[in-house]
């Protein structure tokens, strides 16, 4: 076997194992990111406080629990039978004043809500709950997340009791003796496949998640500077990377419609797709992102190719590197950086990189930013390394 073809398989063996842990990679660090870092998991989760559709949702919990435990109908009506003993008015306005006040404790309910003091309660139950979560990923099982039957439950009590206590103390005397079911308490989060096989892989790889995109990108680049055809395993990359966003992109939608239907029933039910929305916000743009990036790296693994089309739109470039020159001093056109120009090349794409990963700002913006970057950077090798002046200068005379 010949260093061709050597070289050809070990471009091919890094390329595969890129791609197999593409989907780990991109999950791992969401995971991380988004989970066990208990400031990034707070900053995704509170904004769900201030949200109408949960605020709702949780006030329709306590406020059926309150009624339903009062049964304010009853005790209306037995107000009105002493009040207007034996008269046809007691059912009349039982009706309605019994409506009035189960609207004024769902209005003191949802007003409550609307506080500072519930996004405090709010903060501290989900302090509790991440680091309840990152237990169960270590093997121990503490906090208001525990496994049940093999899925991921959290019980939402101290939450409800909290809020209870704060109705209390305004003054809402009724909420003191409020039980609400267990059925109503406890929500189903995922149902994982094998917990034991997550909380081992968490275990091995939590050390190296944090940098996962970004071995991840190194794995790409390897196999593409590995490769015999470099443009050729550039556009491979580009459409491995896109699959997988497209694909990650409809397990996500997907994922959401059973979410969904798992919280049907429970305090956040009629808030699940605004809580999935805030909480995998940050996934979603990823996802996004990688696509988009996939399908740079297509067009430039093109552009670097022998077609036609690209070799024109090279030449375009060149032509204005070639033209750019006179305004670079002639000492750094020509000699090191011209003998050096595909190093450089790449110095110039691993810096672009560098800064799209190492910011942290996963995003659209942050990818096109870097991209513009990237090409800047790389026009300016073309532009000292490639295009000598006299070159270009003796070139344009001959033409003219």
């Amino acid at each position: 076997m010949n260093r061709f073809s050597l070289r050809a398989l070990a471009a091919l063996i890094i390329f595969l194992i890129a791609t197999v842990l593409t989907p780990v990679a991109v999950l791992g660090e969401w995971g991380h990111r988004t989970i066990t870092d208990q400031s990034t998991y707070l900053d995704t989760v509170l904004p769900l406080a201030t949200d109408p559709e949960v605020q709702l949702a949780v006030a329709d919990t306590l406020s059926d629990a309150i009624i339903a435990q009062v049964d304010t109908e009853v005790a209306v009506a037995g107000f009105l039978d002493q009040l207007l003993p034996n008269s046809p008015l007691t059912d009349t306005l039982a009706g309605p004043i019994t409506t009035g006040i189960n609207a004024l404790v769902r209005d003191l309910v949802t007003r409550f809500l609307q506080t500072d003091a519930f996004i405090g309660i709010w903060t501290e139950v989900n302090i509790a709950a991440q680091q309840s979560l990152v237990a169960v990923l270590e093997g121990e099982r503490i906090g208001p997340i525990k496994t049940q039957d093999g899925a991921l439950v959290l019980d939402i009590s101290s939450l409800l009791i909290a809020v209870q206590n704060r109705l209390v103390d305004q003054g809402v005397g009724i909420a003191a003796n409020v039980t609400i079911e267990p059925d109503k308490r406890e929500i189903v989060l995922a149902e994982p496949p094998g917990l034991a096989q997550v909380q081992f892989i968490y275990q091995f790889t939590s050390p190296i998640l944090t940098y996962a995109v970004l071995l991840l990108a190194m794995g790409f680049a390897a196999a593409i500077l590995v490769s015999k055809r470099r443009p050729r395993m550039a556009v491979w990359v580009g459409v491995a990377i896109t699959a997988w966003g497209l694909l990650l992109s409809y397990a996500l939608a997907t994922g959401q419609e059973s979410f969904v239907n798992r919280l049907s029933g429970t305090p956040l039910g009629p808030a699940a797709d605004q809580f999935w929305a805030i909480f995998f916000n940050n996934l979603v743009t990823g996802l996004r992102t990688i696509i988009i990036a996939g399908v740079l790296i297509i067009v430039f693994g093109w552009l670097a190719g022998n077609s036609r089309p690209a070799q024109a739109v090279r030449r375009s470039i060149n032509d204005a590197a070639g033209r750019a020159q006179v305004y670079v001093p002639q000492e750094l056109v020509g000699g090191w950086p011209a003998r050096n120009v595909a190093l450089l090349r790449g110095i110039a794409i691993a810096i672009a990189v560098l800064v799209f990963v190492l910011t942290g700002a996963l995003g659209v913006p942050g990818l096109l930013w870097s991209t513009l970057l990237g090409l800047v950077l790389v026009f300016a090798v073309q532009v000292i390394a490639v295009h000598p002046r006299a070159d270009h200068q003796a070139s344009s005379a001959s033409l003219a």
